[in-house]
């Protein structure tokens, strides 16, 4: 399954969850968005998606190290 396909599929589950919700008379829970109309990245997940980058680059490189240290003993 692709990505779109799980997307749609997700967006699919929250409709029917809001229509259920309002069928029976409670209020649906809100949905909060990091995207914007036609979903395109918000600011806010554009810099968190390079801040975990560059953690993960971070991360990488201590790994690295470590090896390399061990390696040497």
């Amino acid at each position: 399954m692709t990505q779109s396909e799980r997307d749609f599929q997700r967006q699919w589950q929250v409709m029917q969850q809001i229509l259920g919700a309002e069928a029976q008379g409670k209020r649906p829970a809100a949905i909060n968005s990091t995207r914007t109309l036609f979903g395109i990245k918000s600011h806010v997940e554009e810099v968190m998606e390079a801040v975990a980058a560059e953690d993960l680059a971070r991360a990488k490189e201590r790994i690295e190290n470590e090896r390399e240290k061990r390696k040497e003993q």
